[in-house]
C-alpha cells in the first residue's frame, strides 16, 4: 500500500499571549490554552521525522522556519487572514452573539471555540486545504490525511518514521483520510467513512446558517 502525504497548516492566532490572566466569557483562560509559535514549530519537527512528503499551509513570515525543517517539507504561503475575512467575520459575529454564548455549557465557555474567530475559521478549513493541495498538484501519492499542525506533542502522539497507510488511521485522532482530492477521477470521496460533499463547502455555510438561526 503506497504512503499517504500529510497535509497541514499553522497559523499565528496570538495562542502564545492565551495566558492566565486573560479573562474571555466571564473568567480567565486555563492556563493548558497558552502555546507559543516556537512550541508548535517544536511539535512540527517531530512529525517531519515521518519519511513522507508534508505539505503545509501558512503565513508568509512563518513559512521560512518550516521550509527548512525538512526536505521533505512542501510549504504554501497561503493568505488567510485577508482571504477569509469574511468567514472570520462571520464567526465573530456568532460569538459575540448573547443568544449563542448564554447556550453554551458554562463548564467550556472559556474554550477558544467559543471566543476565537481564527481557532473556528483556520480548523474548520481542513478538508480545504486537503483538497486544494491535491488541486494544486503538490500531493503525489494516491491518499493524503490531515495531521494537526502540533500533533506530535509527547511520546504518546509520533507518527511512524516508516510513513502511515490506511490502517493507521485507524488508531489516530486529529487525522483525516481524503483519497484524491474532491473532483472527479473515480475514487469514492471519503473522510474515515465519511462522504466528502457532506463535510463541504464547510465553514462559510456553516457561519452563515449558525448566523441565521440566532437571527
Amino acid at each position: 500500500m503506497s504512503k499517504i502525504s500529510i497535509v497541514t497548516a499553522f497559523y499565528d492566532i496570538g495562542r502564545g499571549d492565551w495566558t492566565t490572566s486573560v479573562e474571555k466569557n466571564g473568567g480567565p483562560l486555563p492556563h493548558y490554552l497558552e502555546r507559543s509559535v516556537d512550541k508548535y514549530i517544536d511539535h512540527f519537527t517531530r512529525l517531519c521525522e515521518i519519511d513522507t512528503e508534508i505539505i503545509v499551509y501558512t503565513s508568509s513570515d512563518i513559512a521560512p522556519r518550516l521550509s527548512s525543517i525538512s526536505p521533505n517539507v512542501k510549504v504554501v504561503e497561503y493568505d488567510y487572514f485577508n482571504i477569509h475575512k469574511d468567514l472570520r467575520d462571520g464567526i465573530e459575529a456568532i460569538q459575540n452573539n448573547p443568544e449563542f454564548i448564554k447556550k453554551i455549557n458554562p463548564y467550556q465557555v472559556r474554550n477558544p471555540e467559543y471566543w476565537s474567530k481564527d481557532y473556528v475559521g483556520v480548523t474548520s478549513l481542513k478538508a480545504f486545504y486537503v483538497n486544494d493541495a491535491f488541486e494544486k498538484g503538490l500531493i503525489t501519492n494516491d491518499w493524503a490525511a490531515w495531521v494537526d499542525f502540533g500533533y506530535c506533542r509527547d511520546d504518546e502522539h509520533v507518527l511512524p518514521v516508516q510513513g502511515i497507510d490506511v490502517p493507521h488511521l485507524a488508531a489516530m485522532d486529529q487525522v483525516q483520510a481524503l483519497e484524491g482530492g474532491l473532483k472527479d477521477g473515480g475514487h469514492a470521496r471519503r473522510v474515515h467513512g465519511t462522504p466528502v460533499a457532506s463535510l463541504l463547502p464547510c465553514a462559510a455555510r456553516v457561519a452563515k446558517a449558525l448566523h441565521f438561526r440566532l437571527h
